[in-house]
């Protein structure tokens, strides 16, 4: 299976795309999640005791163990990065080949990071000198929660700036065991073989506006996706049949010339008759996974590309981002969703 970074490495010209809508009445009858993500933390050394902010009602988080049997029924979003881009000091100590994995409420995080970055942003506003002795240290403790006879564990966000200084502790759950974390990388690594075709959407701004018009008709979309570069989405009521389609976008992997007898039939005959030659594939989603996945535009990726898996296992959106100043991919940052599906798919 081909990886992700052989396809994702060349640059290409922007590509175009032609949208057009289908409406027709016709009878049909409609048919009718992973774990959080795992952070491995970075360890240093404490400073002199901070003002301290704990977050209110500190609980434990169970860790929502990967399981090979369990079909995904929710989103999956995975975010990698290299410990360099992050970390100027990176020290972590585990008797599982210094790997930790353990599950955390992501807004409690999101949080802390956010306060972290409100006290560096006050440092940037005054002398350069200030700005440079910003310090943020992560650390993974146990401590003693007010309240509790027994000991918790922590991740510990040390924020020293010119003006203010934080320690926040967010809680999180106990450690994965040793198979517990070996399982999840199995699934990481699993993750990285890509559909056999992927098709490239430049503005995920557009899609989210197509999206959000057509969850006013039904809650089940279909999404095909063939080898010429076209990705079409339709969703079916009993009454009602609304369409859209991308024509001529960038494909990477198994890329088919269009048949020309093709371009005067509508989208829809179009669709089935690549299915039919093993050209293309089509799964059924939910509407609310995917206008979740389009949430991830936030992170600002440079582009996108949206693939089926073999057998209709799974819709596979990845996400690309360059390297400043240029339109080459930036290895160290890995990020993808994968959205169960409801239908087994056709091939």
């Amino acid at each position: 299976m081909p990886r992700w970074f052989d396809y994702l490495s060349a640059s290409s010209p922007p590509t175009t795309q032609v949208e057009e809508d289908e409406v027709q009445s016709v009878p049909h009858t409609r048919r009718c999640p992973p774990p959080r993500q795992a952070v491995s933390p970075c360890s240093g050394q404490g400073g002199p005791d901070l003002p301290r902010l704990s977050h209110p009602r500190p609980r434990h988080v169970p860790p929502q163990l990967p399981r090979r049997r369990r079909r995904r029924r929710r989103v999956e979003c995975v975010a990698q990065f290299d410990k360099d881009l992050l970390f100027r000091d990176y020290r972590i100590a585990s008797a599982n080949a210094d790997r930790i994995a353990f599950a955390v409420d992501v807004p409690l995080l999101h949080r802390a990071l956010r306060s972290a970055l409100t006290i560096h942003a006050q440092s940037l506003a005054g002398p350069s000198a200030a700005a440079a002795a910003v310090d943020i240290q992560i650390k993974l403790v146990k401590k003693l929660p007010a309240g509790s006879r027994s000991s918790a564990p922590f991740l510990t966000f040390e924020t020293k700036g010119a003006r203010s200084a934080v320690v926040q502790d967010v809680p999180i759950s106990k450690p994965l065991s040793r198979a517990d974390v070996a399982e999840l990388q199995a699934s990481l690594d699993a993750a990285q073989d890509l559909p056999q075709t992927l098709v490239q959407v430049p503005d995920l701004s557009q899609l989210q506006s197509l999206v959000d018009r057509l969850k006013n008709v039904g809650d089940l979309l279909t999404v095909s996706i063939t080898q010429y570069g076209d990705l079409h989405l339709q969703v079916s009521t009993t009454l009602i049949t609304v369409g859209s389609e991308f024509r001529k976008l960038r494909v990477l992997g198994a890329h088919a010339e269009p048949p020309v007898g093709d371009q005067n039939l509508s989208a829809r005959t179009r669709t089935e008759m690549a299915i039919q030659r093993g050209e293309a594939l089509s799964v059924q989603v939910s509407m609310k996974h995917l206008a979740k996945s389009l949430q991830c535009h936030l992170a600002k990726p440079d582009c996108a590309f949206y693939g089926i898996a073999p057998h209709g296992a799974c819709l596979t959106v990845i996400f690309q981002f360059f390297i400043p100043g240029t339109r080459l991919t930036d290895k160290s940052i890995s990020f993808y969703c994968r959205l169960p599906v409801l239908d087994p798919g056709s091939s």
